[in-house]
């Protein structure tokens, strides 16, 4: 129960983080994070017998900065400043004979890339999703990926072998049918409110990498 607590902890300090400096101006949103973080707040309560005083105390009083730092930004969004909103891209000359460069802000492309894919992103800075795809590399916010294929010559013929590469998804967890049915206890146990979207993440957490039909059947 413990480590359930600790890993979701984490993860709703890393969505709300990533909340109060994207979704300024979507109540909705940020009255979705209160609830999250309210609920957060019942389960330490409930199971505060596991969790030591010390780190306890120290949750508790995140969360209330948390809520406090909702709450204003939530005020924000009902009442929005007359000003024009704050730019996160910039056009960068390079000297050369072409089009400037688009440039994205970091800290709004890293916070935004948590909440959504370049195509959701696209509507919000103005840019193409290839551009935010482009400028999340360059700053080492997304791995590369492969190629389609690759090409080798051949040292007696001279031919070029083109050599496809297919794209797999991680391999599935061996995790066994009882094992995983105890983790599933341990997490409803402490978030009776959890979906299978928030569970399968949870377990990704846990390094377990299980189907959606297993998560369901269990």
């Amino acid at each position: 129960r413990l480590e359930t607590i600790r890993i979701v902890f984490m993860q709703l300090g890393e969505r709300v983080n990533a909340a109060l400096h994207t979704q300024i101006g979507d109540r909705l949103r940020l009255q979705e994070q209160h609830g999250g973080v309210l609920r957060m707040l019942e389960a330490i309560q409930q199971h505060a017998d596991v969790i030591p005083p010390a780190e306890r105390q120290v949750m508790e009083s995140s969360i209330d900065a948390v809520n406090q730092a909702l709450t204003t930004a939530t005020f924000q969004s009902e009442d929005p400043p007359p000003m024009t909103s704050i730019s996160v891209t910039h056009q960068q000359h390079t000297g050369q004979r072409s089009r400037p460069r688009i440039e994205i802000d970091y800290d709004i492309l890293s916070f935004g890339l948590d909440l959504c894919r370049p195509t959701g992103l696209a509507p919000v800075t103005g840019v193409h999703s290839r551009t935010i795809r482009r400028c999340a590399l360059e700053y080492g916010l997304v791995q590369p990926s492969l190629p389609v294929y690759t090409e080798n010559v051949d040292e007696n013929t001279g031919e070029v072998i083109r050599t496809y590469i297919s794209s797999t998804p991680p391999p599935v967890s061996d995790i066994t049918d009882n094992e995983l049915d105890r983790l599933m206890r341990h997490i409803l146990e402490v978030f009776p409110t959890f979906g299978r979207h928030m569970i399968a993440g949870h377990l990704r957490q846990l390094g377990h990498h299980v189907p959606a039909a297993r998560i369901s059947d269990s």
